[in-house]
């Protein structure tokens, strides 16, 4: 029942639709033709304008050679007849376009009128050319009266008589035909305009019955439906749909109100056995997801660090290998030459124990198992110690090396060594990367409850896209290569181990070719306050 009105009020409304776009397009293929037809007639007509000015010019030209006997008159003649000949082949072709443009009888037959009269303008057109011929005949034989007599009734009878009329004739009709065009074609539109006014109102009037209709009929029936069907869907299991009549849609809600009595029976018995199964599941889970993750982490990092220590102990042990091979190989040495052999291999031996010591530093870090003698230390003091010593460093590459104290509070409670191991590694970086008579700049003051420490050089910076990895493991940044390619890549992941063990931070700011500024924060002890 319901389908049948819907499929009926659908239909009436495409019907409607389509009688008036049917309508609309007749319309407009209508207007297109007449203003077609319009520019059809301009055009004729602009050209038969241009034939009688080009042509009355082309007599006088002939009359005025006949009478002065110019010298330069065939010149000017030939130019003249061209332009006349180039008009008539336009208009004749732009009368054959017409032709063959229009489908009505009667409208064909106007052009074969056209045809007429423009084959008569031809001939006429002939018929002067052959006067002015005969006239010139006279002229030469030396009658002169009856050549003047000639020319007169030339100009009297044909030029300013029947060609005359030809072409006002021609443009009286082009005229008027271009008018009726362009009435027609307005008269058309304003007909669409009228028609379009009068049937929007029907078609919206006709669109808004329909939709009341299917709101009341249909689509309220089906939303009560979707919003049982909704609410059933998230969890509403209680929900039912109301309705008495014997329709479709009432048969429907009927049929879901017993879907939702079963479901909402069943749901009870196994909601109860599900909530402990689902309990039990997660509690287990969680807990295998924390031990997976813990293995995970630290097989990752025993991965990691294993691959660390191969890579870097290859190099020194290879060379502590070559040295005693060296020394063992071929002839019994000298003594001096075993004690440099030793000597180079201690030296070796304590390059590879410091990285030991610091591969070890960052993998203790990583899971929180760095050891620390924690102790009250004043930063001004030790970082002034440290300069003190980097002093040689700066004073072999003229580089100017400052340190400035702003702190009030300047006590941490920190692991001395590892801290004099973190600003070390710091202050050797910034004079290592400096240009040489540049200068570097340690500054430290109070911030928020905690010692900051800038460490400030002009050297050679940090490109942006490489600043994100400058903490990490053996990373070194293309310009840090180029100019110190023995770097090991360990110093600031060093630096950063040490600064997260005291609780701080670090972070650096870089610009390439200007020079990077390292920010350290930790800690200050807080200050007793004096007793009232």
């Amino acid at each position: 029942m319901y389908r049948l009105k819907v499929t009926a009020a659908i239909a009436l409304l495409v019907a409607a639709l389509l009688g008036l776009t049917a309508v609309m397009y007749w319309a407009s293929q209508r207007v297109d033709r007449d203003l077609r037809r319009s520019a059809f007639a301009h055009d004729q007509l602009e050209a038969y304008l241009r034939l009688s000015h080009e042509a009355y010019r082309h007599f006088k030209q002939q009359a005025d050679m006949l009478l002065t006997g110019a010298v330069d008159g065939p010149r000017q003649l030939e130019a003249s007849q061209a332009r006349v000949d180039a008009i008539f082949q336009q208009l004749e072709a732009d009368t054959k376009d017409e032709f063959l443009f229009l489908d009505d009888e009667e409208e064909q037959d106007e052009e074969w009128e056209e045809r007429d009269r423009n084959a008569k303008i031809k001939a006429e057109l002939a018929a002067i050319a052959a006067e002015f011929e005969t006239v010139r005949t006279l002229i030469e034989s030396g009658d002169e009266a009856a050549a003047r007599a000639r020319l007169h009734s030339l100009l009297d009878e044909q030029i300013d008589g029947r060609f005359a009329d030809l072409i006002a004739d021609a443009i009286a009709d082009e005229s008027e035909e271009m008018q009726r065009s362009d009435d027609d074609a307005h008269t058309l539109l304003s007909t669409m305009a009228l028609a379009a006014r009068v049937s929007a109102p029907v078609v919206v009037v006709l669109a808004l019955l329909l939709g009341i209709m299917l709101i009341i009929r249909v689509t309220r029936p089906l939303e009560r439906l979707l919003d049982g069907t909704q609410r059933l869907a998230a969890g509403e299991l209680s929900h039912r749909i109301r309705g008495n009549g014997n329709d479709e849609f009432s048969q429907l809600g009927r049929s879901f109100n017993q879907m939702a009595d079963q479901l909402e029976s069943r749901t009870r018995e196994l909601t109860q056995s599900h909530q402990d199964l689902e309990k039990r599941v997660r509690e287990r889970t969680d807990e295998l997801n924390a031990a997976n993750q813990a293995l995970e982490r630290t097989a990752r990092l025993r991965q990691q660090f294993l691959a660390d220590i191969s890579h870097e102990l290859r190099t020194p042990l290879t060379v502590i290998r070559g040295e005693a091979e060296v020394s063992l190989r071929g002839d019994v040495k000298t003594a001096a030459d075993y004690e440099q052999a030793l000597a180079r291999i201690a030296r070796e031996s304590e390059q590879l124990g410091r990285l030991v010591d610091d591969l070890l530093l960052v993998a203790r870090s990583q899971v929180g198992e760095v050891r620390l003698s924690m102790t009250a230390v004043a930063m001004p003091q030790l970082i002034a110690e440290i300069c003190e010593g980097a002093e040689t460093l700066a004073n072999q590459k003229g580089t100017l090396l400052t340190y400035e104290n702003r702190c009030q509070s300047a006590v941490v409670t920190a692991d001395r060594w590892r801290l004099h191991q973190l600003f070390h590694i710091l202050i050797d970086n910034a004079l290592r990367y400096s240009s040489d008579g540049g200068s570097v700049a340690i500054i430290s003051d109070n911030h928020n409850e905690s010692i900051r420490i800038r460490v400030i050089d002009c050297g050679i910076g940090i490109a942006p896209d490489e600043l994100d990895g400058v903490f990490e493991r053996f990373y070194r940044g293309r310009l840090a290569r180029e100019m110190a390619p023995d770097g090991a890549g360990l110093g600031l992941p060093v630096a950063k181990a040490i600064v997260d063990a005291h609780r701080g931070s670090i972070r650096i700011d870089s610009e390439r070719g200007k020079g990077s500024t390292v920010t350290i924060k930790l800690p200050a002890v807080r200050r007793a306050r004096p007793a009232a």
